[in-house]
């Protein structure tokens, strides 16, 4: 089962507005607000993967009509709102004043970090109003086995959310295959050093639209251990040109100077031209 249809029968088997009623008609949706994967190490090298375990939880919940998904552009309009920093929502007590907010009854938290060589990654699902953690799950393994890993992560939310009073059998899943499966691959395989694989998985990847944004960071990051600069350069430059939710504006404008101080002004004019002629 993929990391989405695991996801989809978590959802589906937690809660009563989730589950089919009688006549087939479904509940109004559960509100979800998915916060970001904290690094606790704050190893540099799992940064962009905090994200992008983020965004693929994200992208895993907002794939159901049963559940409303926080828009992120939502919660910038509520921290603005009420002159409230992101940074805060490390504590327990913004949490809850912040989804109260935006009328979020379930957030989706966790983190991430390096247990010698392997990762761990832990989950939690917690009322937003009770503070009450509904499921809590973590686990290691080694960078090659990050996608089944993510997979039984999910699984494992899901027998917690489904053993919770009240808790109804799983209605029908979305059959539709989906590129977040080609993106856990091309994770597993950066990881494990094996780059030219990881490539051909964030491209499949790049095919979703969702995704598009996050498997050109991702090529990038290949191209960048590979050493091959032009390459970089024309993932990144697009990114910054439109603007992304993908990497943070000061860690995107590093990359793009790294790759500008390793090119001659042959390449880089090579790479502008390429640019230009794509409409970037």
């Amino acid at each position: 089962m993929s990391l989405r249809s695991i996801c989809l029968a978590a959802l589906l088997a937690a809660s009563p507005a989730g589950a089919p009623s009688a006549s087939g008609m479904q509940a109004e949706a559960v509100t979800l607000w998915v916060l970001p994967f904290e690094n606790l190490g704050r190893d540099p090298a799992l940064d962009d993967l905090a994200r992008a375990v983020t965004d693929l939880l994200t992208l895993a919940f907002a794939g159901t009509s049963e559940c409303a998904v926080v828009e992120r552009e939502r919660l910038a309009a509520v921290l603005a709102e009420h002159s409230l920093a992101a940074a805060g929502l490390s504590e327990p007590g913004t949490r809850r004043t912040v989804g109260r907010l935006l009328g979020a009854r379930w957030m989706l938290h966790g983190s991430l970090a390096r247990r010698g060589t392997k990762l761990r990654i832990a989950a939690h699902v917690t009322e937003v109003e009770s503070t009450r953690i509904l499921a809590s799950e973590q686990m290691e393994a080694e960078p090659a086995e990050l996608a089944p890993m993510l997979d039984e992560l999910a699984g494992s939310l899901l027998s917690v959310l489904r053993s919770r009073p009240g808790g109804a059998a799983p209605g029908r899943l979305d059959p539709t295959p989906v590129a977040n499966l080609h993106f856990l691959r091309g994770l597993s395989h950066y990881y494990s050093g094996l780059q030219h694989r990881a490539l051909a998985e964030f491209l499949r990847a790049g095919a979703e639209p969702a995704l598009a944004d996050l498997s050109a960071l991702w090529r990038a990051n290949c191209y960048l251990s590979l050493s091959k600069f032009e390459h970089a350069f024309l993932e990144l430059a697009p990114l910054q040109h439109r603007g992304t939710n993908a990497l943070d504006p000061a860690a995107l404008h590093e990359r793009l100077e790294r790759c500008r101080r390793e090119l001659s002004a042959d390449e880089l004019q090579t790479c502008e031209w390429l640019l230009q002629a794509r409409g970037r």
